[in-house]
């Protein structure tokens, strides 16, 4: 089990097992004064498809959406677009509006934070428009998401 504030993220194999592991969970959680409730879990059953939420059938799980149909994570990226000049405090913003302690999105936003890291070498200010080599790059970068 895996807890962060008021989320429990894990995994079970089938039906059953989930049933047992939300039984436990409540025993155990209990003595300490904890009620559990709320719980979501993907489908492997076709017949429970209907139970599903009908506003898109996913959910926010720790800054991520979770697809309960494919039982996939998805960042919501419709934050990083944007038109102004490319800027050092524009990288550092774009990038920190991708929400995951986790860090399942650390293959994604190294690539700009190896440019602000460039833009410190630079001794370039906040809000100076960046060097076309590295503007370019973080264009690059937005486009390929």
């Amino acid at each position: 089990m895996s807890f962060y504030v008021d989320n429990c993220v894990t995994s079970v194999n089938d039906h059953e097992e989930l049933e047992k592991f939300i039984e436990e969970s409540k025993t155990v959680l209990s003595t300490a004064k904890f009620e559990l409730r709320g719980w979501e879990h993907s489908y492997s059953d076709l017949e429970f498809y209907d139970l599903l939420p009908p506003e898109g059938k996913s959910i926010s799980v720790l800054g991520l959406r979770w697809h309960l149909k494919t039982d996939s994570l998805t960042i919501d990226l419709r934050c990083v677009e944007d038109d102004a000049p490319v800027t050092k405090r524009k990288i550092l913003s774009t990038v920190h509006k991708i929400f995951d302690p986790l860090g399942f999105t650390c293959h994604v936003t190294l690539g700009p934070k190896v440019l602000l890291q460039e833009c410190w070498k630079l001794k370039v200010s906040w809000d100076t428009e960046l060097p076309a080599f590295i503007s370019k790059k973080f264009e690059r970068w937005r486009k390929e998401l």
